[in-house]
């Protein structure tokens, strides 16, 4: 179908002209069908007013029926018309076909106005910009015909005064079946309805509670919303509601940060640092002492911590220079801290759990209401959420994120007669290849029990309307639901137009009646998601419904049965297109909008739930973050963001704030490490700036090269809110350089928080400069022994035997 005949066709089921009748088309986009002309091209026409058909009372005319006509004048120029005339036409041949029937509503039709049959002259003038009542009664003998049933084109048309040359200022083309065979000659067409009463595209439903949420669901579920009308024009009807659990099970909304039993606090102190003991000779002491001390918003942590020890050989110490909010520990003399163990502080006692919120009142009285009307109504609970089955069918084949989200969450029954396992594909296009899939995601949920598809979407048409229960080549059951008369249904939420929509949608349904009379069909008709329904108007309709001899009311627990019992025919396999519509159909079926869903956002909201799981798996579980947030991420996947693209985007954007806000709220501060050990501890600080207490919180040190490394990484910390503490990583040194660290916090699952930091340590292991104090100290050995050798050898050695030589002289 292209997109001038889908723009003409829902301009003759809305009431617009397809041209000519200027004002009317651009002041409203739904007016009665058929404001063309009948006899003149629409586009010489002046007309100037629009004629809004209330009703036609009764719907069906029938010998000796008085009928009458009421409806409104709309005046959309700036002309005062007075003493405005409206006159009724109606046809000598009968509109037979639903291209017939479709014809005359949007003007194309080869048959004329035929006979004036009523006229009624207003003495109120016509204002400019101004609306006036009218009605018209019929006589008694002006409807007669030769025909045993058929439907009568009429036309009310709009004249300037009384004159035969009376300009003609407007004109609505409507319809008037005619029966006048006994009720027992009819073998009537069953019909079945669908009503969906699923939410609207609001991100603001879903999140924590809030004024702001609170208001969203007043407006979905509270009094004068969509759904409540639905339910109140159709309590008495023989109709079947699709329901989106979701509706009835409003998402988790406990206030962000809130828990309804607060946690123990714990502080934890440091117990040691490291000292390194090598093994040479020689003997010497050290004392290496490190006290970081720091505050964070109301709450502080400070620690001293110093270890002295003695060897034989050398001894290790620390000293840090900490950047960042926080200063950094500096070195004091030979002293030794105790550890001290973990303190823990219970909590205040488990508090009363909030009180229900607003979406959970609104969504627990609709749940009460459905269930006392179950007994007269069937239930259709579709999958939590309404997810897009045609978007995740397209974007994944292998039905793997379906599966995820039917397996979001079990409806909860509202009553014997609700019934799970049906698919309802917003878009028609639903192929062969995929009813495999869709069996296979039901799998483990109950089954899938049928699809709910256009009857377009069907192949093998015969060229006369089918019936509704159809069966797949595959044994699937099918409900396959008449678009143009679902579409003439969707358009009946305005009053205006609401006469004219009535009477279109008897006449299709007698013309479909006059195809094979004699045969038993059913019809089923389905509106869109965003079905608004105007109350009046519906009533109106199942009334005509009700008085219409070819058509009876059926269920669609009854359409079911017989899909189930329907023969496999190859000719009715699903085509995965929309069929192209005849010339001159209503084609007033709203067509899908194009899904927000991507495969990249597929995969950005697999992430996106990981990083939810991540970061309420750092958060008290009191706190609700998972099932609040896990609900909104799901949510995404659901058909109603067709229609609201950007709100699709709207609450991906609260999902990853929230997110980030969490992340971003806990870090390691930046520092710089003098590390002069064989083996010892870094002090980091870990720090949380969130309003609540985080647990499970990992850190991890990664060396970006072997200079440095890591004998065990710290066990999983918890800090208060708006506090920090000190960790202390045993490392173990190899040899002498700078090495730079990075350091980060994860989650359990691996959910990266913060930003990462990364930490600067000089590496200086007793190892490498002990060898070299002994080497220079053995040498200063060598040396002086050498020396003293030296200083030996110059004196002459004594000889014994030369005193026995010496002569002594006496003295004189």
């Amino acid at each position: 179908m292209g997109f001038a005949a889908a723009v003409l066709a829902l301009l003759a089921v809305l009431g617009l002209p397809p041209s000519g009748v200027a004002p009317a088309a651009a002041t409203s986009p739904r007016a009665s069908p058929a404001q063309a002309p009948a006899t003149a091209p629409a586009a010489k026409s002046t007309a100037r007013v629009r004629v809004e058909l209330e009703s036609v009372t009764p719907g069906v005319a029938r010998p000796g029926a008085r009928i009458t006509v009421r409806g409104t004048l709309r005046n959309l120029g700036t002309d005062r018309i007075d003493a405005p005339v409206v006159r009724l036409h109606r046809t000598t041949t009968g509109l037979d076909t639903r291209g017939a029937v479709a014809s005359w509503a949007n003007g194309s039709s080869q048959i004329g106005p035929g006979v004036q049959i009523a006229q009624r002259v207003l003495k109120t003038p016509l204002m400019p910009r101004a609306t006036l009542p009218f009605t018209i009664t019929v006589p008694k003998d002006a409807i007669q015909t030769g025909y045993r049933f058929t439907t009568l084109g009429l036309t009310l048309e709009v004249h300037r005064g009384k004159g035969v040359d009376a300009a003609t200022v407007g004109r609505l083309r409507t319809f008037l079946p005619w029966d006048s065979a006994p009720a027992s000659d009819h073998h009537p067409i069953e019909i079945g309805w669908v009503v969906p009463l699923t939410l609207p595209a609001e991100p603001e439903l879903f999140g924590p509670e809030s004024d702001e949420r609170a208001a969203a669901w007043e407006r979905a579920l509270g009094t004068g919303s969509r759904i409540d009308q639905l339910i109140t024009a159709t309590t008495d009807e023989p109709v079947t509601w699709a329901i989106d659990p979701t509706a009835v099970e409003a998402p988790p909304s406990q206030n962000e940060f809130q828990s309804p039993t607060a946690p123990p606090t714990t502080t934890t102190a440091p117990t040691s640092t490291g000292s390194s003991s090598p093994t040479t000779s020689g003997t010497s002491t050290g004392s290496p002492t490190t006290s970081p001390s720091s505050t964070a918003g109301t709450s502080s942590t400070s620690e001293q911590q110093s270890t002295s020890g003695s060897s034989s050989s050398s001894s290790s110490s620390t000293t840090t220079s900490t950047t960042g909010n926080s200063s950094g520990p500096s070195s004091s003399g030979a002293t030794t801290a105790p550890s001290s163990p973990p303190s823990t502080t219970p909590g205040p006692a488990p508090t009363t759990p909030p009180p229900p919120s607003e979406a959970d009142l609104l969504s627990d009285q609709l749940a009460d209401r459905l269930r006392t009307a179950g007994g007269t109504h069937p239930l259709w609970a579709l999958p939590y959420g309404d997810p897009d089955l045609s978007a995740l069918l397209h974007l994944d084949p292998r039905g793997a994120t379906l599966r995820a989200a039917l397996a979001t969450k079990t409806p909860k029954s509202l009553g014997k007669r609700t019934r799970s396992g049906i698919a309802w594909p917003i878009d028609p296009r639903l192929g062969d290849k995929t009813v495999a899939t869709l069996r296979g995601a039901w799998r483990g949920h109950g089954g899938l029990a049928a699809a709910v598809i256009s009857a377009r979407a069907l192949d093998g048409s015969s060229g006369y309307t089918g019936s509704a229960p159809r069966k797949s080549a595959q044994g699937l059951p099918l409900l396959a639901y008449d678009d143009r008369l679902s579409g003439i249904f969707s358009a009946m939420d305005d009053p205006a137009a609401g006469g004219a929509a009535v009477q279109r949608f008897l006449a299709e349904t007698l013309a479909v009646y006059q195809e094979r009379p004699a045969n038993s069909r059913s019809l089923l008709v389905v509106p869109p998601r965003t079905f608004q329904g105007d109350p009046t108007v519906l009533r109106q309709l199942f009334a005509g419904v009700d008085r219409a001899p070819w058509l009876r009311a059926t269920s669609t627990d009854t359409l079911l049965r017989q899909a189930e019992k329907a023969p496999k025919v190859k000719d009715r396999t699903l085509t995965g297109k929309s069929a192209p519509s005849a010339p001159g159909s209503l084609t007033a079926y709203p067509s899908a909008h194009a899904s927000p869903l991507t495969t990249k956002r597929l995969l950005a909201l697999t992430e996106l739930r990981a990083t939810t799981a991540g970061v309420s798996g750092v958060l008290d579980p009191g706190d609700g973050y998972q099932s609040i947030w896990s609900a909104a991420t799901d949510q995404l996947l659901s058909s109603r963001w067709r229609t609201r693209p950007g709100a699709w985007r709207t609450l991906e954007v609260r999902v990853v704030d929230a997110n980030q806000a969490i992340t971003k709220g806990v870090s390691v501060v930046s520092s710089t490490f003098n590390f002069f050990a064989d083996e010892g501890s870094l002090q980091l600080t870990v720090v949380n700036d969130l309003d609540v207490s985080v647990r499970n919180v990992h850190l991890t040190l990664a060396p970006r090269n072997p200079r440095l490394r890591i004998i065990a990484q710290p066990t999983p910390l918890r800090i208060g809110p708006h506090s920090r503490t000190t960790v202390k990583v045993k490392v173990n040194a190899i040899s002498a350089g700078l090495v730079p660290v990075d350091a980060y916090l994860s989650a359990p699952n691996g959910t990266t928080l913060g930003s990462g930091t990364s930490v600067t340590v000089r590496v200086q292991p007793t190892s490498t400069w002990i060898y070299w104090v002994l080497g220079i100290v053995a040498g200063l050995i060598l040396v002086i022994g050498l020396y003293r050798a030296l200083r030996r050898g110059g004196q002459r050695p004594t000889d014994p035997s030369a005193a026995e030589h010496i002569q002594e002289i006496p003295d004189p």
